[in-house]
């Protein structure tokens, strides 16, 4: 996603996924505040911080030489 938001349907199309999982996820992520969920999608600050944190574990792990 960009900064200014996606549309639900945009992100179905790239995710290929089905509408009623798409929308379980989204549901989800909107519950843990990672997601606002308004006309479009935007991460919020919780959710930009989660894939900081995330990227870094990932690295770790690359770095490891781990899969």
């Amino acid at each position: 996603m960009n900064e200014g938001g996606a549309k639900p349907t945009r992100i179905q199309h790239v995710s290929n996924m089905s509408y009623d999982k798409l929308m379980r996820y989204l549901d989800e992520l909107e519950g843990k505040k990672m997601i606002n969920n308004a006309d479009t999608l935007s991460l919020t600050d919780h959710g930009r911080e989660f894939l900081k944190q995330y990227e870094k574990i990932k690295d770790l792990i690359e770095r490891m030489g781990l899969e």
